[in-house]
């Protein structure tokens, strides 16, 4: 496992669905998800930071459903995550601001 600081910062995971998904996602309902790579980005500003955040939501047992992101990792298999530190002007990565995952740099898990 790699080394994650415990600083504010932004992050984006990659995983895998192999096969179709048709999963219940919270008060979004039931969702269908065609198998194929998808990317969830977000942030990390509060205790703990990345490695507090990364480290919740690469865990596969023992964890409550709080994001959207835990109604999908148990039938996905994570590929890769980048992460960005928090410096002054920083841009924070989120849904409404996501890159092409080729522009990222991945660091395997």
């Amino acid at each position: 496992m790699i080394r994650i600081p415990p600083k504010p910062g932004s992050y984006a995971l990659e995983f895998s669905l192999y096969q179709p998904q048709r999963l219940t996602i919270g008060r979004l309902g039931e969702i269908y998800f065609p198998q194929g790579e998808y990317i969830y980005m977000g942030s990390a500003l509060g205790p703990g930071g990345l490695r507090a955040r990364l480290g919740r939501h690469l865990q596969k047992d023992n964890f409550s459903y709080h994001w959207h992101i835990d109604y999908i990792k148990s039938n996905a298999e994570t590929r890769s995550l980048c992460y960005l530190m928090e410096s002054a002007g920083a841009i924070h990565l989120d849904s409404s601001q996501a890159q092409d995952k080729s522009t990222l740099p991945k660091k395997p898990v």
